[in-house]
């Protein structure tokens, strides 16, 4: 009996960790071209995904529909299995029978936090190749997660993105925000994919300068600088100006509290 047939008749995890211990080869096929990677996030099996990543299986091997296991993740939502596999890292680029990215395949099942989540992960992945050194710390070591941001440090300035895309931003400003920090034809078509009526781009311009504000975060650099340098490169400068402004005001009475 293959690993994958243990995966799909009981999918426990003592038995799949025995069977790693012993050697037993992580990327072998069945039938279906389908690894126990395919196998254990088809059924959801979050625990023996994060062993077989452990064990350095291969994320990339496509099954007899040319999904990867990030697809299969993408098709049925799981976004545990998803954030795992994108701090592993993988191929985003590759594509399944229909000529389907992981990206699209999330965009089409209407999986809006997945399709955010494989956006961030992707602009992660140009900056850290642009970035880090060889010799840098894993980033699977740090506190590295593309999931939805609830840090209290970041809190005001996810206010400030907030009211920017659904008070001030017009139709059609947050795609061009986007182009100009960099988004992808396919990261934005992705986030434009969903519909939620005549109003939509104000969701849209919400979920992009949210990945946008990721990025900045984990680059260690100032969102208000590059909020302001993004408004002005798409002759914004109205809105610009008062960002800086509240930023300077909130600075001052921050400073003016710590004193007293």
């Amino acid at each position: 009996m293959m690993f994958n047939d243990l995966l799909y008749f009981c999918g426990h995890e003592k038995v799949a960790k025995l069977l790693v211990e012993v050697g037993i080869n992580t990327d072998a096929v069945d039938s279906q071209s389908a690894t126990p990677l395919h196998v254990a996030v088809l059924h959801n099996y979050v625990e023996i995904v994060r062993l077989l990543i452990d064990a350095e299986c291969d994320l990339d091997i496509p099954d007899n529909r040319q999904q990867t296991a990030l697809h299969i993740a993408a098709e049925h939502g799981r976004q545990d299995i998803a954030e795992m596999i994108l701090i592993a890292g993988v191929n985003l680029k590759l594509l399944d029978k229909q000529g389907k990215m992981s990206l699209d395949v999330a965009a089409r099942g209407n999986h809006v936090n997945l399709v955010d989540m494989i956006i961030k992960a992707d602009r992660f992945y140009k900056w850290e190749k642009d970035n880090m050194s060889s010799d840098s710390d894993s980033w699977e070591s740090r506190h590295l997660s593309f999931k939805q941001d609830h840090q209290a440090e970041t809190q005001h300035i996810r206010s400030v993105l907030w009211r920017l895309a659904t008070k001030y931003l017009k139709p059609g400003e947050w795609k061009r925000l986007a182009q100009h920090w960099r988004f992808t034809e396919a990261h934005i078509r992705a986030i434009e994919q969903q519909w939620t009526g005549t109003k939509s781009h104000r969701e849209h311009a919400h979920r992009m300068l949210l990945v946008w504000l990721h990025g900045v975060v984990m680059a260690g650099e100032n969102p208000i600088k590059g909020l302001y340098e993004g408004l002005v490169g798409i002759s914004r400068t109205d809105l610009a100006e008062s960002i800086r402004q509240k930023a300077n005001a909130d600075s001052h009475y921050q400073r003016k509290c710590s004193i007293m």
